[in-house]
């Protein structure tokens, strides 16, 4: 079926980008700690300079994800003042330490569990590759719904900050 022209599942795909549209550059964000976040970290396309690269260059080095979002991710890092990292394969994660990033790259069945393992930390989960599968996309969905603070899908990853003081929101980047 075709609507002006074009099929409509591609009219219906062009929708789902335009929810992600408002929130270019940081437009629509109504939190300052997501908007400062746009601003600063997502929007760079250098490393911004910090004490640490360790993070970016383990990123590349294992081609977890492609060289713009490790300098994203090391950007975050070096933004928000984390002080360690840690990645989590096929086996349990360790209860998460306060400033501590933990980026899994499990399989899609042990992201829930992984994420409740979290416990009440106050760092980030980052879930690399949200949207590799349709199983994997979901159980990403069903984490964001029992995670209780602020939530970052930034199509490459998902962010997932443990920080009582963040409320609980959901952006799509």
């Amino acid at each position: 079926m075709t609507l002006a022209g074009v099929h409509i599942g591609k009219r219906l795909g062009q929708l789902s980008t335009l929810s992600r549209v408002k929130h270019y550059r940081g437009h629509g964000v109504h939190s300052p700690f997501v908007y400062a976040l746009v601003r600063n970290v997502f929007m760079k396309r250098r490393e911004v300079v910090g004490e640490q690269t360790a993070l970016f260059r383990e990123l590349v080095a294992r081609r977890t994800v492609n060289r713009r979002r490790a300098v994203q991710l090391q950007n975050l890092y070096n933004y928000c003042g984390y002080t360690g990292y840690s990645f989590v394969g096929g086996t349990g994660i360790h209860p998460l330490r306060d400033g501590e990033i933990a980026v899994l790259t499990v399989a899609c069945t042990a992201i829930e569990r992984m994420v409740d393992e979290v416990g009440e930390s106050r760092g980030v989960v980052c879930v690399i590759a949200p949207r590799d599968s349709d199983e994997r996309l979901k159980a990403c969905r069903r984490a964001v719904e029992r995670h209780t603070g602020t939530s970052i899908d930034n199509r490459g990853y998902l962010l997932l900050f443990f920080n009582d003081r963040l409320p609980k929101q959901h952006f799509k980047l």
